[in-house]
């Protein structure tokens, strides 16, 4: 009887492990306008990068970004059709006792939007968030809530997919101060009913890379016995 040693490499197709009803990804992945730079090593940054606006006045009253130099812009891949909410981290550079100078525009809709537009249907802003330095949260921008009570958030807007593809959105440099290192869509009822935490470990989660759907399980080596012929 002999053994024959036979090496067979096996693959699996396993199904996707991150759920369609959050699309997220880091800040740091869109075309940066001249006006934003990324800064690596951010403490608690996702990534370890986040992006911060440079050149930008730290008493801006407008309300658009003005030039293109100002815009950050995304191609977002939705997989499922849906409406959502628009979350993202967002950390400061100086601190909670700093309540201004941390502001930031917001698209209000898909697509290129004209940085010279006044209307609210195209930009939107935030500001104030006064989070301590070094730290970076989430914040639910579509909840229409202010950062912090002396604050402004004129931004309600939900974000729906007519169907699965991908969609441009853009976001506006408005002060230095603000810096944000991951951007998310979130379906809008995904997170009935969980707390907080629960729902800020849920974005933080996505942010981690799947493994890949198809995956090696390894080199078996299987002995086929077969029996020697008698002569």
């Amino acid at each position: 009887m002999k053994n024959i040693p036979i090496n067979l490499a096996i693959f699996v197709t396993l199904p996707s492990l991150a759920g369609a009803a959050i699309v997220s990804f880091e800040a740091e992945s869109g075309s940066l306008g001249s006006a934003f730079t990324i800064e690596n090593g951010a403490l608690n940054a996702s990534g370890d990068a986040a992006i911060v606006p440079i050149d930008i006045n730290d008493d801006f009253t407008s309300d658009q970004p003005t030039s293109a130099a100002h815009v950050v812009t995304y191609n977002v891949t939705f997989d499922t059709a849906d409406t959502y909410d628009l979350w993202f981290r967002v950390g400061t550079d100086r601190g909670s006792a700093i309540n201004s100078q941390d502001s930031v525009f917001t698209a209000a809709r898909f697509g290129v939007i004209d940085t010279t537009s006044d209307s609210t249907a195209d930009w939107t802003s935030m500001n104030r968030f006064r989070i301590t330095q070094d730290e970076f949260i989430w914040f639910n921008v579509s909840a229409g809530d202010a950062p912090t009570s002396n604050g402004f958030n004129r931004n309600s807007t939900t974000f729906n997919v007519a169907a699965a593809g991908d969609q441009t959105w853009q976001l506006g440099g408005r002060e230095e101060n603000f810096r944000t290192d991951a951007i998310a869509f979130v379906s809008t009822n995904e997170f009935d009913g969980l707390t907080a935490l629960e729902a800020t470990s849920r974005l933080d989660a996505s942010l981690i890379p799947e493994p890949s759907s198809t995956m090696l399980l390894g080199l078996v080596p299987i002995a086929l016995l077969g029996r020697r012929r008698r002569a």
